[in-house]
């Protein structure tokens, strides 16, 4: 399936930059961009469509916090999926000093000022994390007392990133539980390195068996979000309080 958009619907897109690039692992890259005409609104854990000279592009999650637009930055992950040819040119032909266009900043995956004690659960599938950490530093940013837990599902360990200095938060963050999850269906268990092995859904129950009053952000594709929203659900979350993002990447010109 091809999807096509006009230029209309694209919408008004913004100059940008290329500060840094900074490779995670093999699978996802961190755009640090330069966006001195950045003058439509966006959110850490948002999605914004990143296009070439040609207009042909992505929608990538923003992981820096909302308070970057005020210095003109914003930090969006790149994960790296076979047969995408826009992705890869990202991952291999992308130079700091490029020039690109943003626009399209979309999504509910931000953070609800004025409601700091409850509790969060931020569930992300490979590079659905980045949302994840946009959405979460600007929790941490507006003062957050509530336990925020951030569970991270990945196939294998090679695609985990940003592990040590989620570790770090945690450790200077009392409030703060981060799980990376290598998904099997093996029974659930943690190891030595504080990886835990099993489904992201069987490492929730375990740690949160019941989710009355915790609102839910989950980021990843169609299958994962949608079972862990049946399981929130009989676990006592309310419909109206789960925010998700499909990540899935999708090509248009």
């Amino acid at each position: 399936m091809e999807i096509t958009f006009t230029a209309e619907t694209v919408g008004e897109a913004a100059p940008a930059i290329v500060d840094e690039l900074n490779a995670l692992c093999p699978f996802i890259l961190e755009i640090a961009l330069s966006c001195p005409a950045f003058d439509f609104p966006y959110r850490g854990g948002q999605f914004l469509t990143l296009l070439d000279d040609q207009k042909k592009g992505h929608r990538f999650p923003i992981a820096s916090p909302s308070s970057g637009k005020l210095a003109g930055r914003i930090e969006i992950h790149v994960e790296r999926i076979k047969g995408e040819t826009f992705c890869d040119w990202l991952h291999g032909g992308l130079r700091p000093g490029d020039k690109l266009a943003v626009c399209g900043a979309t999504g509910e995956l931000t953070y609800k000022i004025g409601d700091p004690h409850r509790t969060l659960v931020l569930a992300g599938w490979n590079g659905g994390l980045g949302a994840l950490i946009g959405l979460m530093q600007d929790a941490f940013e507006n003062g957050h007392a509530g336990a925020i837990y951030l569970f991270h599902g990945v196939s294998d360990r090679d695609r985990l990133y940003l592990s040590g200095e989620l570790r770090e938060i945690g450790q200077q963050f009392p409030n703060f539980r981060y799980l990376p999850c290598i998904e099997d269906r093996t029974t659930p268990r943690v190891d030595a390195d504080g990886c835990a092995w099993g489904t992201v859904g069987a490492h929730v129950a375990r740690l949160l068996p019941s989710l009355k009053g915790a609102k839910l952000y989950l980021c990843g594709p169609r299958s994962e979000v949608s079972a862990l929203q049946r399981q929130a659900y009989l676990a006592g979350a309310a419909m109206k309080d789960m925010r998700w993002d499909l990540s899935v990447v999708e090509d248009f010109q």
